[in-house]
């Protein structure tokens, strides 16, 4: 699952997903089947498939509710909270990121606590721009924005909230030994500081992320790097 995830090999994840369950069902082992549906959920949810993405995530906590253990409760809010930060529903996804990251800290998950981390640095800012207070939410046209202006007062708190939660991500992805972890929150932080215009500290952050990469051969997230550090 790991490697398919740093590849962005999602299609081939869902079918090893998809066996495992398959081989998994009726045998008691309830808490391994609900996380390997969730993984394949969060695969779900990387392709676009978000109501597929939903209904795992409400399976899990609605079906089951109680049943379920911690981890998998905080992994099924981790899916939850990203269905709605897909749709720029960032107050209701804050809620959950961080009721996951407390699950994860209380189970000493440091990797899933600093996957909530990175994703609440990332809403921290692009809540700033696709969901500013008094106005509409919408989905952006585009992955990738440029702002060609100073940050204002509420997008230059937001980076640097977001500059923050990634440190912190950054921290436990290291502790861990995450390679593609490091690489993944380093990123972010290397695109909060581009909003901040503190261009050199985002051109050091992508420069040390390409490298990583290039090591993992993660191709997608290498030309996404490359993309920014062109910028």
């Amino acid at each position: 699952v790991r490697l398919c995830n740093v590849r962005t090999w999602f299609a081939i994840g869902i079918e090893i997903l998809q066996e495992a369950t398959e081989s998994l069902a009726g045998r008691g082992l309830s808490d391994l089947h609900s996380r390997l549906l969730l993984h394949e959920g969060l695969m779900h949810y990387e392709m676009g498939n978000i109501d597929l993405a939903r209904r795992r995530a409400e399976t899990e906590l609605n079906e089951r509710g109680e049943h379920i253990s911690k981890r998998i409760t905080a992994l099924a809010l981790y899916l939850m909270a990203l269905i709605y930060y897909n749709q720029n529903h960032y107050d209701e996804a804050e809620g959950l990121f961080l009721q996951s990251l407390e699950l994860n800290q209380r189970n000493q998950e440091w990797e899933a606590a600093a996957d909530c981390q990175v994703l609440l640095g990332s809403l921290s800012t692009l809540r700033t721009f696709f969901a500013p207070t008094g106005k509409q939410r919408y989905i952006p046209p585009r992955p990738f924005f440029l702002e060609h202006y100073l940050p204002t007062a509420q997008k230059k708190e937001g980076a640097e909230a977001a500059i923050a939660y990634l440190k912190e991500a950054t921290r436990l992805y290291t502790r861990v030994g995450s390679l593609s972890g490091i690489a993944r929150s380093r990123s972010v932080i290397g695109f909060s500081y581009y909003i901040l215009h503190h261009y050199e500290a985002a051109a050091k952050e992508y420069r040390e992320v390409v490298a990583i990469f290039r090591q993992l051969k993660a191709t997608n997230h290498l030309g996404q790097c490359l993309n920014w550090l062109a910028w």
